[in-house]
């Protein structure tokens, strides 16, 4: 599917405003239940139309004022049109709804705390409720797949540790390992001068092992500080 397009252009906005106006009674908003012949005229899901509801209707006041609703027939037809549907809105668009007067409205809103307020559903119409309903459980299902996303990256973070602190281990047992070949080179060299055996007898050659084996214990020493490093970053990542 293609990317969604955010551009209305003059003659869209004004079939959609003409429509604002004709589902809401000339009022200054609309509600959901408003907008049942539309959801039929749209052959949409219905769970598709009430995302593309929730996306608009940012205050979860369960209405639409007219720039609100314009926006929600352009997703509507992009959609229709085949274009995946958007995550979000742009941040001019969300201004826009933000900075909309509602000093027309005699509906008495409380404030939006995050969450919906369940104690603003008094009074409201058995085809409103059920309306806010079907909202609800569109919440809770993303937030049930949040949920999921977060435990698995949680299994992954955890894993990436297990792994993170063996391999620290092995790079540090063999960083002393390494140590102790070490110091029995330096005192086979030490002891060069008496019983000659294979090593000693080419203390140069000797002299050479060391050096190479002191270079890779700083590389294993190198190594065993990115790993602690990477397994504080992912400790800190699951506290």
């Amino acid at each position: 599917m293609a990317d969604f397009d955010w551009y209305i252009s003059p003659a869209e906005r004004f079939s959609y405003e003409s429509q604002f106006a004709k589902h809401s009674g000339d009022g200054d908003d609309i509600t959901l239940p408003q907008l049942d012949p539309v959801f039929h005229q749209s052959r949409l899901q219905t769970e598709e139309f009430l995302q593309i509801w929730q996306l608009v209707d940012i205050r979860f006041e369960q209405r639409l004022n007219k720039t609100q609703f314009v926006y929600f027939m352009h997703i509507l037809t992009q959609r229709r049109r085949g274009r995946t549907l958007p995550v979000g809105l742009p941040l001019n668009v969300k201004e826009e709804f933000l900075k909309e007067s509602r000093a027309t409205s005699s509906v008495y809103v409380r404030p939006a705390v995050n969450v919906r307020d369940v104690g603003a559903s008094s009074g409201k119409s058995a085809s409103e409720l059920e309306a806010e309903l079907a909202l609800l459980d569109l919440d809770l299902g993303a937030a049930d797949r949040e949920h999921q996303l977060a435990q698995s990256r949680l299994a992954e973070l955890r894993k990436s540790c297990d792994e993170v602190e063996g391999i620290a281990k092995y790079t540090l047992d063999h960083a002393q390992a390494l140590d102790r070949e070490i110091a029995a080179l330096r005192e086979s060299l030490r002891s060069a001068g008496g019983s000659l055996g294979a090593t000693a007898a080419d203390p140069a050659r000797t002299r050479e092992l060391i050096a190479r084996i002191a270079a890779d214990r700083g590389l294993l020493e190198q190594m065993h500080a990115d790993l602690q490093r990477q397994l504080a970053a992912a400790t800190s990542s699951l506290a």
